[in-house]
C-alpha cells in the first residue's frame, strides 16, 4: 500500500512539475509599432518619434510630433471626436506615432504604454495569433488627419501645455452626410472616404464624407 501511494506520489509531482515548465501559448507577446509597420500593407503608413504635444483646435484633437525644436514646421495629426472617451491635454516627452491612415497608434517610450485612436467603423486589428500591442486607452473617432502646425511657445497658457498650435496647411475635416446641404469642399465631397488638399488629408468613418478646403 506505501508503494502504491508513493508511486502515485511520486508521478503527481512529475505532472505537476512538467505543467508549471509548459509553455503557455496561450500567452500573446507585446507587438511593437516597428514590427506593426514592418507588417504593414499601408503603403502612406508613417512611424515618428520625438516629443508629442496633445491639445485642443476647435472641433479637433491635435497630436503634434517635435522631431526638431528647431524646426519652424512640425508634423500633426488629429482626429474629430465622438462620444465622451478622450485623451487629457497632455506632453509626452518622448513618444513615437504611428500613422496608418485609419489608425493612430501612440507609444510613450518612458512608461511604454500605448494609445490607439481608430475610426469607429474600422476597430484596430491585431496581425498576428501569437502577438498583439497591449493597449492602455483606446478611443474611436469619425475621422483622422494629418496636417502641418507651428507651435509658438506660451508659458502664460491656460492649458498648461506652454505651447500654443497654428496650422499652416489647409482644412480637411469629415462632414455628417444627414446634414443637407452638404459642405462647400474644393476636394472630396459627399461620397469620398478620404481627400488630400494644401499639405492636409483625412480620413473619414462610414456616415461621413471627407471635406478639404485650403
Amino acid at each position: 500500500m506505501k508503494n502504491i501511494l508513493f508511486s502515485t506520489l511520486i508521478l503527481f509531482t512529475y505532472f505537476a512539475f512538467s505543467s508549471c515548465n509548459k509553455k503557455d501559448t496561450s500567452v500573446k507577446e507585446q507587438v511593437s509599432l516597428e514590427q506593426i509597420l514592418e507588417y504593414s500593407n499601408n503603403d502612406h503608413a508613417k512611424l515618428t518619434s520625438g516629443k508629442i504635444i496633445i491639445d485642443d483646435l476647435d472641433d479637433l484633437k491635435i497630436i503634434a510630433i517635435v522631431e526638431n525644436d528647431n524646426a519652424e514646421q512640425h508634423t500633426a495629426y488629429y482626429y474629430q471626436l465622438e462620444g465622451a472617451v478622450d485623451f487629457p491635454n497632455e506632453i509626452i516627452d518622448n513618444g513615437t506615432i504611428l500613422f496608418l491612415e485609419d489608425h493612430l497608434l501612440i507609444r510613450d517610450n518612458n512608461s511604454k504604454k500605448h494609445y490607439s485612436i481608430g475610426l469607429i467603423d474600422q476597430p484596430f486589428k491585431q496581425n498576428s495569433a501569437h502577438s498583439s500591442l497591449i493597449l492602455d486607452r483606446e478611443v474611436e473617432s469619425i475621422g483622422i488627419g494629418e496636417t502641418e502646425v507651428s507651435l509658438t511657445e506660451n508659458i502664460s497658457s491656460y492649458r498648461n501645455l506652454n505651447y500654443v498650435i497654428v496650422p499652416v496647411m489647409g482644412t480637411c475635416k469629415c462632414k455628417s452626410n444627414n446634414i443637407i446641404p452638404g459642405a462647400n469642399c474644393q476636394v472630396g465631397g459627399r461620397g469620398a472616404p478620404f481627400c488630400f488638399c494644401c499639405g492636409c488629408f483625412v480620413y473619414c468613418s462610414s456616415g461621413y464624407y471627407a471635406c478639404c478646403n485650403p
